[in-house]
C-alpha cells in the first residue's frame, strides 16, 4: 500500500438537503469509498492539471468562444429578419 500524506486540514462548506442528496447520490453511482473522498477527487479533478484540470479549463474556453460565435451570429439574424419584416 502507498504511503500517503497525512490529511490534517479541513475545509468545510454547506449545502442545501436537494444538494446533499444530490452528491451522495453520485458517490454511490460511482462507488467512491466515503464522501470526503468523492468530494476530494472531484474538487482535485476540477482545480489541477495533474487530473485534467488544464484540459477542462480549455474546453470551457473553446465553448465560450462558440458560444460568443453562435451570439453574434444570432444578433445578425434578427437584424436582417427586423429589415425584412
Amino acid at each position: 500500500m502507498a504511503v500517503r500524506e497525512p490529511r490534517n486540514r479541513l475545509v468545510i462548506f454547506r449545502l442545501s438537503e436537494t444538494e446533499y442528496e444530490r452528491l451522495l447520490a453520485a458517490c454511490r453511482r460511482d462507488q467512491a469509498r466515503s464522501l470526503s473522498d468523492y468530494v476530494r477527487e472531484a474538487v482535485m479533478g476540477c482545480t489541477t492539471a495533474e487530473a485534467g484540470g488544464e484540459a477542462l479549463y480549455a474546453a470551457l474556453n473553446r465553448l465560450s468562444g462558440r458560444i460568443r460565435q453562435l451570439e453574434t451570429r444570432v444578433g445578425r439574424l434578427l437584424e436582417r429578419l427586423e429589415e425584412v419584416g
